[in-house]
């Protein structure tokens, strides 16, 4: 099947979008969700305050694609693919040095938002339904398929990975500056005993 290119509109609405989510994410970590208004994000991004209604219908729509930003949603599906490029520790190791690299330098913005996930059930929900619960059907799958008779199930592997993950970010926000000193550490540990046990179905 012919893959649809998206055409020159998609593009530059796309461009526009990510402009958008990114003034919202340095907006946010400055002021925090409750205290910064459409018209900071707005003044941020360069635009008139109705233009960021044209791509999003509230904050809250805002702060959800701010949050499938921080989740890379649209590149997920190319980490994924990557679980037969390389043995497990190494692409272990790889990706949760990625994704912490990539939320520790956007930890103020999380630390801006998670107040509101917990306490907003609404947000709480289109978050978990939207973003998350589909990212982990995704590892689910990918590991379901590569991996052969594992000492654990796909289930509980990504989570596993995902709540270390999560687990070290949350530390550090708390105040344990130990986490970022020891991260080459507490990493190269976890994808050693991630990998431990699992094999790669035969080509």
């Amino acid at each position: 099947m012919t893959e649809t290119k998206p055409n020159l509109s998609e593009q530059l609405t796309s461009i526009k979008q990510k402009h958008i989510i990114d003034a919202a994410i340095r907006v946010f970590s400055e002021k925090g969700f409750h205290r910064a208004k459409i018209k900071d994000v707005a003044k941020e991004a360069g635009i008139a305050d109705g233009t960021v209604y044209n791509y999003f219908a509230s904050k809250k729509e805002l702060l959800l694609a701010v949050l499938n930003e921080l989740n890379e949603t649209e590149a997920r599906p190319a980490q994924f693919e990557n679980l037969n490029s390389t043995d497990l520790e190494t692409l272990f190791l790889k990706q949760m040095q990625h994704r912490f690299n990539f939320m520790f330098a956007k930890k103020e913005v999380l630390q801006a938002v998670l107040p509101e996930i917990i306490s907003d059930s609404e947000i709480r929900e289109l978050y978990f339904d939207a973003i998350i619960s589909p990212t982990l059907k995704m590892g689910e799958q990918a590991f379901s398929e590569v991996l052969t008779e594992p000492s654990v199930s796909s289930e509980a592997l990504t989570r596993a990975l995902a709540g270390s993950l999560f687990g070290l970010l949350l530390l550090n926000l708390l105040g344990d500056d130990e986490t970022e000193k020891h991260v080459a550490e507490i990493l190269g540990f976890l994808a050693k005993s991630f990998a431990s046990n699992l094999e790669r179905k035969i080509a």
